[in-house]
């Protein structure tokens, strides 16, 4: 889907994109596992909520690619005209992260109502992969000047606790 639009004027743009990019993976994935069909709102919610945090984390990648998945009507809500690295102003690029970090961990927490529909055997990968993106999205949150820096990525020691967690059901 990126041959069509390098850059999104609205928030409704980016969601539509995020539907065909992501949150129909979360459908395919549902009833690939033979999901009860109630599943299918919380499993296009974690595709979403995924790919908006991969954005977030791209932010300085996708620039030099010549894409922006960030809305212009939201950069401009808090002021920022530019995401281009060198040229963003800190302190409003800091309060525009962590409003969009809030919207991905609201539509994170929505999707993990869905946990439940999912065997415990095929739960386990995707409890880990939900575990791991809200990992990414606290260290951007605690530094959102951290994806000019460097791809904000998990450990292999992360993984493996966020893995033993997901197995024993630690939150």
């Amino acid at each position: 889907m990126d041959t069509k639009k390098d850059e999104y004027e609205t928030m409704e743009e980016t969601l539509e994109y995020i539907y065909g990019s992501a949150e129909v993976i979360g459908l395919m994935m549902a009833r690939l596992l033979d999901l009860d069909s109630e599943s299918e709102e919380y499993a296009c919610m974690l595709g979403r909520s995924m790919q908006y945090c991969n954005f977030l984390r791209d932010i300085e990648e996708d620039y030099r690619l010549g894409r922006r998945y960030m809305p212009m009507e939201e950069m401009q809500r808090f002021g920022i005209e530019t995401l281009k690295p060198g040229e963003v102003d800190e302190e409003k690029f800091r309060v525009f992260m962590k409003e969009q970090i809030k919207q991905y961990f609201e539509w994170q927490e929505e999707a993990e109502k869905g946990l439940k529909y999912i065997p415990y055997r095929e739960r386990v990968p995707v409890t880990l992969s939900s575990r791991l993106y809200k990992w990414t999205a606290k260290q951007i949150h605690s530094n959102p000047m951290v994806v000019y820096d460097r791809k904000v990525r998990p450990s292999k020691t992360r993984i493996s606790v966020e893995l033993l967690k997901a197995f024993s059901g630690i939150k």
